[in-house]
């Protein structure tokens, strides 16, 4: 290993354009024999190599493992955080899901959520967000800092922390579907229906590219008890069922209107299906 160490430090001298990487190896060798006075030197070797590269990965986490061995965890996240101001929008992601892990591990929720909730925010590509922010709440709500599953209070509360951040995003992206989109999902998992329901039909109104379909929102107006929206949809679904649905489908739009006390109006659907299905005798 000395002499290992000692050709390193050589090379580091005769080859500039390759110097970051032998400083290294230099500090691999280092923390490999697992001292304090040897990880103090690689410490000293990989701060070097990031003045001359403050954006290379490899470095960065380096550096970190060194920091967490000395119980420097403020200096590790501080490593990520000016390492994200320098790279700022999508092409900071990765570095924003490091970051974010190191947070998780240091137990520091709040700012965990915050720099999640920035990834899905610089996020452009509507399929990936959706995905982070699937990947960001199944991690919250069933791990603990060290994996383990978490308290059903415990997983309230991380919920309400993502709310919170959630609806300041709404008032920031007015006209951005997703974030109302997300907070039905959060909305979901505590179990409210009546928000759940409400952010769903924003998302709805929001944006053009929704997942939720027809089925999903008539459902959730169900759950939420608004028999009057879930009319509406219905009646939509009606609208362009294909002929194989449309008698379950009207019938469905019939006792929805009975239980509403829409007699009339439940009629003329029974009517309207009879006429199209007159030669229909199973349908009817």
């Amino acid at each position: 290993r000395l002499l290992v160490c000692h050709q390193l430090r050589r090379l580091i001298e005769r080859d500039p354009a390759n110097r970051v990487q032998y400083r290294l190896r230099l500090a691999e060798q280092h923390l490999a024999v697992n001292v304090d006075e040897l990880t103090e030197q690689a410490m000293v070797e990989l701060q070097r190599a990031l003045s001359e590269q403050p954006d290379n990965e490899s470095v960065l986490s380096a550096l970190t493992q060194c920091y967490q061995l000395a119980r420097q965890y403020d200096k590790a996240l501080e490593l990520w955080r000016k390492a994200i101001e320098r790279t700022p929008g999508n092409a900071g992601i990765p570095l924003r899901e490091r970051y974010a892990e190191l947070l998780m591990k240091a137990n520091k929720l709040g700012d965990y959520v915050e720099t999640q909730i920035a990834i899905v925010e610089a996020e452009t590509d509507i399929k990936r967000r959706r995905d982070a922010f699937k990947r960001f709440i199944d991690r919250l709500v069933w791990s603990d800092a060290s994996s383990g599953e978490v308290e059903p209070a415990i997983m309230l509360e991380r919920l309400k922390l993502v709310e919170g951040r959630l609806i300041e995003r709404t008032r920031k992206h007015p006209f951005d579907g997703f974030f109302h989109e997300a907070l039905a999902a959060v909305f979901e998992k505590n179990g409210d229906a009546q928000k759940a329901f409400a952010s769903m039909k924003q998302a709805y109104y929001t944006s053009p590219d929704t997942p939720f379909s027809l089925d999903q929102l008539r459902a959730a107006a169900l759950r939420a008890g608004d028999l009057k929206s879930a009319i509406y949809f219905q009646k939509q679904i009606v609208a362009t069922a294909p002929a194989k649905e449309l008698a379950s489908e009207s019938r469905q739009l019939i006792q929805l209107l009975e239980q509403t006390f829409q007699i009339a109006e439940a009629d003329k659907v029974r009517r309207r299906l009879e006429n199209r299905l007159s030669q229909d005798a199973q349908a009817l």
